[in-house]
């Protein structure tokens, strides 16, 4: 397997991690996930086109700011809020990897994710993603 292939792999793998902890922990809804999981599938399909613009994410990720915010606001949860805007950054940020910086910046927000999950998530299926995160880094 060539370097470039396993990289790719194991930044996926990395990402899943991070997005399964907090899935398995049932709090937050299956609409979110029907809708950030398929996007960050096709990022890795994506190669080149508008998906990829900076300007593009950008604008996406101020609308989601202002979102998560006017709802956590509202409901007083802030974590579920921050969690929802960690999880559009990934997708985004998969979208936009081209430099080292980009995949190192994955890798911090999917270890966000991991954190966020261990206070949301307190089952074993928690130590298992843990695990498995630890053996992919």
């Amino acid at each position: 397997m060539r370097f470039e292939r396993l990289h790719l792999t194991v930044t996926a793998g990395l990402v899943s991690c991070g997005f399964l902890v907090l899935m398995l922990s049932g709090e937050l809804p299956i609409v979110f996930w029907a809708i950030i999981l398929p996007a960050a599938a096709c990022s890795f399909f994506v190669k080149s086109g508008p998906l990829r613009s900076v300007a593009l994410w950008n604008v996406v990720l101020i609308a989601a700011l202002g979102l998560f915010m006017a709802m956590a606001l509202q409901s007083g949860d802030w974590l579920s809020g921050a969690i929802y805007f960690a999880s559009v950054m990934v997708v985004g940020k998969l979208y936009q990897r081209s430099t080292v910086r980009d995949f190192f910046q994955l890798y911090a927000l999917s270890f966000l994710q991991l954190v966020a999950g261990a206070v949301i998530n307190p089952s074993l299926s928690f130590a298992i993603c843990f695990l498995l995160y630890v053996v992919l880094l």
